[in-house]
């Protein structure tokens, strides 16, 4: 163990005689420890550019792209995929999204990434803006949804209240004529309409 400790004292007194040794030694995992926060830091999405393919842009795709330029994403349209993909091997994009045809949030459809495989943490920034969006797009959706059932049902129940009162009115109307009627049978039957012939003056 004494020995183990000379030679660790030896080694740094040769280290120390030595200025660039010292530096390497002090400034070597600091450099390395910067190069790294660097290549996987995820805090900023500035400057990440973004190519965007699709057959034909719905709005929901559209509204997500304006959303990627909101946070600060630098997008893209290509005119194919393939024009896409190679943007992200020549370092034209950092990120390729394909997105379908006609996507919607209630028809549902898988968004593409192609991405460069040194820089696969941008893939988890770029999906969490686009969920972020298309969740509260869906939250949306719900509310319009179920805003136009309770308007229906209010429309319905105020067509059932409508037909009620409609119905109350005829039944009223009903019952009245079948009064008068029953008030004129009884007239009638009230009325003497049998005469004898003697009765009848012939002129």
């Amino acid at each position: 163990m004494k020995r183990l400790l000379t030679l660790i004292k030896k080694n740094f007194k040769l280290i120390l005689r030595s200025k660039s040794s010292a530096i390497m030694i002090i400034l070597g995992p600091l450099l390395l420890i910067i190069l790294m926060g660097a290549a996987f830091n995820t805090a900023s999405v500035y400057g990440i550019r973004v190519g965007v393919h699709s057959e034909e842009y719905s709005p929901l795709a559209e509204a997500i792209i304006y959303e990627l330029n909101q946070d600060d994403y630098s997008t893209q349209k290509v005119d194919s995929e393939q024009a896409c993909i190679s943007g992200v091997k020549n370092g034209i994009f950092h990120v390729c999204a394909i997105f379908p045809k006609n996507l919607k949030v209630t028809q549902g459809g898988n968004i593409v990434f192609y991405v460069d495989n040194s820089k696969t943490n941008l893939i988890y920034l770029v999906t969490e803006s686009i969920s972020t969006h298309i969740g509260k797009k869906s939250q949306d959706l719900s509310l319009q949804l179920t805003k136009g059932i309770v308007d229906t049902l209010e429309y319905i129940e105020e067509e059932i209240t409508d037909k009620e009162l409609l119905l109350n009115q005829l039944k009223t109307q009903a019952e009245e004529g079948e009064a008068t009627i029953t008030l004129i049978s009884n007239d009638l039957t009230d009325m003497n309409l049998l005469h004898e012939k003697s009765d009848i003056p012939l002129g």
